[in-house]
């Protein structure tokens, strides 16, 4: 059946995405689909969750353990399934939760959307073998929109919206070092945009889709600096055409690009500053080192 493929996630050498039959109905909603690269530039997809009625959040997808939350009789079940087996059975690893929540995953710990009281607000859960894990509070809350966006090396990405913005609201993108233990959180904010962002998040970089005044969609990213509390925004991208959907692993980032006209998977490698080995120098010597560049990587 041709699909339209969708919201792929790396991981290593395997590979998921979301598709869609290109005859599916207007009410149908997307599957998950996955394969290995393993010695090969192709691979075979197989199915993960593909029942057209149930509603499933996207993927995320860290070594070869993949979790998504999918609708279920008493709310939504956060789900893992292991790429090392065919097919990918999948497991409830936690508690039911009220609302689609978006989960993201670092390999061990899931950050997920739930509700505590009137307000939502963010759970880390521990993922492991053979029982649900336990849901902990953090002190990330919201009262009425609140998303984890992104979570590594315990670097939580959340999003909530500006009250005194409505009706139109501008959405916030957040980010803080969320203790593990505690749940306890303090967030830098990081930029404001019109509409949901699309951000992903390595070694302490961000990358995210932002619109530019004339309405097309560009490029931003920041290094987050946890100490001083700030991340720069710097623009990586600016033209009449969009650029959007960026993901970036390390310092090289990919994005879908139009300016060519049909679209394309762009790349670039961010500016990096590698540390120099300790040196010493008498006083009132000079310390010389050599500075390379490299264009066009």
């Amino acid at each position: 059946v041709a699909t339209d493929q969708t919201g792929a996630r790396l991981s290593r050498s395997d590979l998921v995405w979301q598709e869609r039959p290109l005859d599916a109905n207007a009410n149908d909603r997307d599957g998950l689909a996955g394969c290995g690269l393993r010695g090969s530039r192709s691979c075979t997809p197989g199915a993960i969750a593909n029942d057209p009625s149930r509603l499933r959040s996207p993927p995320a997808l860290a070594g070869r353990s993949l979790v998504y939350a999918e609708r279920a009789a008493s709310g939504f079940d956060l789900l893992l399934c292991r790429l090392t087996s065919r097919p990918c059975t999948p497991r409830v690893v936690a508690p039911p939760l009220q609302y689609p929540p978006q989960p993201q995953f670092d390999g061990r710990r899931a950050l997920v959307a739930g509700r505590s009281g009137n307000e939502r607000r963010l759970f880390l859960c521990d993922v492991r073998r053979g029982t649900p894990c336990e849901l902990r509070e953090t002190s990330i809350t919201a009262p009425l929109h609140l998303v984890p966006k992104g979570y590594r090396d315990g670097v939580a990405l959340y999003e909530d919206i500006d009250l005194l913005t409505g009706p139109a609201f501008d959405y916030r993108l957040f980010a803080c070092a969320l203790d593990a233990t505690s749940g306890a959180c303090e967030p830098i904010h990081v930029a404001t945009e019109a509409g949901p962002f699309d951000v992903a998040l390595s070694k302490g970089r961000l990358v995210w889709s932002t619109r530019a005044p004339d309405g097309t969609l560009d490029l931003a990213a920041c290094r987050l600096d946890l100490h001083a509390g700030t991340c720069p925004v710097q623009r990586i991208s600016g033209d009449p055409s969009r650029q959007h959907r960026p993901r970036i692993d390390g310092h090289r980032v990919v994005w879908e690009d139009d300016r060519e006209g049909p679209a394309r998977i762009a790349s670039l490698s961010l500016p990096t500053l590698e540390p120099l080995a300790a040196r010493r120098v008498r006083a009132g010597r000079s310390l010389v080192f050599a500075l390379h560049v490299s264009r066009g990587q």
